[in-house]
């Protein structure tokens, strides 16, 4: 007999990996939304040192929509 571990809740049982990641019902770009992610669209700058790219971005109150 398999016995699933889960941990109790009174409206839910939930399993340990919908505990490690209590995202996973919303989407990627609602998840990036609430984080407060910049959007590097026409937003970003390149610089090259040593064959390493790096992006930093221009403007940092330009949030995603």
């Amino acid at each position: 007999m398999k016995v699933n571990k889960t941990t109790y809740n009174p409206n839910k049982n939930l399993t340990r990996g919908q505990l490690s990641n209590p995202f996973s019902n919303s989407s990627i770009h609602t998840r990036i939304k609430k984080s407060g992610a910049i959007d590097l669209r026409n937003n970003s700058m390149w610089t090259e040192k040593n064959s390493y790219s790096q992006v930093k971005s221009i403007d940092k109150t330009k949030k995603l929509k």
